[in-house]
């Protein structure tokens, strides 16, 4: 699975007993509640839990694991994983050299201004064409 840097990322986790507890790890380190401010466990009933990553990190990829005690055997966990990478996110673009702009006063011109983005587009760009320099 491949995440965006700076999204969110949702893991989802069902289990059969509405009361197991479900403990979540990321990268072999257990997830504590309020720990990290971008992290959040959430028990939504019925046995339902999320793990809400906000703004993935380069530095956030690997596996994430819920565990949760087995019925069968005392010490046994049954562990559901995940493994996700992370992509470089959209950064600002690299404006290319820009000639002098010339034009007659109070007259449309056109001009174009060379740039590149490196790496992948997370968001669709959009223009804005403003008559003076004050946004208009």
């Amino acid at each position: 699975m491949d995440v965006v840097e700076r999204e969110a990322m949702t893991f989802n986790v069902q289990v059969k007993d509405p009361d197991a507890p479900i403990d979540f790890y990321i990268a072999g380190k257990k997830v504590i509640p309020g720990q990290d401010d971008r992290v959040q466990v959430r028990d939504l009933g019925n046995g339902q839990h999320q793990l809400v990553i906000s703004s993935i990190k380069m530095g956030d990829h690997g596996c994430i694991e819920a565990k949760t005690p087995s019925n069968y055997a005392d010490g046994d966990m049954v562990v559901s994983s995940c493994n996700f990478d992370v992509t470089k996110g959209e950064e600002r673009p690299e404006i290319g050299d820009v000639p002098p702009v010339t034009g007659v006063a109070h007259k449309h011109c056109n001009w174009d201004i060379p740039f590149q983005v490196n790496t992948r587009n997370a968001y669709e760009v959009a223009e804005s064409i403003f008559d003076d320099l004050n946004g208009h």
